[in-house]
């Protein structure tokens, strides 16, 4: 007989060290915000993906949009981010915490002459590889309808007004 103590433990992921600005860098498209991968879900046994935003002054950031497979947190560490969760809409200054479940709308901007740097986790992983696809797929000319292919694939949904989104605050 054993204890909990004892239990055999199993290691579902890596260690993963990196210093100020590494990691693998990102693009969103055509938004010049720069995005560094930290971790994805090979590094976390599945579990979430982390990377660094750094939206520049006046990014227009994401349009409006849910998510139906992911939960996406967002912890400021610089600037400030105007975001919109359904019709709320809210500035996160550093040291904010803002968590966004599955099915809300929502969408984030820097308006602001200041960058804003913040680290967002997707949880479970998967959707940060969305990023890749679509700036290689505009890279290469793909048409409106690839582009929604894409969305679809990764359970991304683009929205004209939170009233479409399945769930209010």
């Amino acid at each position: 007989m054993t204890d909990a103590g004892d239990a055999e433990l199993t290691f579902v992921g890596r260690a993963v060290v990196l210093g100020p600005g590494e990691g693998h860098p990102m693009r969103m498209a055509n938004i010049p915000d720069r995005m560094l991968l930290k971790a994805d879900g090979e590094d976390t046994g599945q579990y979430y993906s982390a990377f660094e935003y750094e939206a520049v002054p006046h990014s227009r950031g994401v349009p409006l949009h849910l998510h139906e497979g992911h939960e996406e947190g967002f912890y400021i560490l610089e600037g400030a981010l105007e975001m919109q969760l359904d019709e709320r809409v809210i500035t996160a200054t550093p040291g904010s915490f803002v968590l966004v479940p599955r099915g809300f709308a929502h969408r984030f901007a820097n308006p602001s002459d200041r960058p804003c740097r913040f680290l967002a986790i997707f949880s479970p992983p998967g959707y940060e590889k969305i990023f890749d696809e679509r700036t290689h797929l505009l890279e290469t000319g793909a048409d409106a309808e690839a582009l929604r292919a894409l969305d679809r694939a990764h359970r991304s949904r683009p929205l004209g007004s939170p009233a479409e989104a399945p769930r209010h605050l």
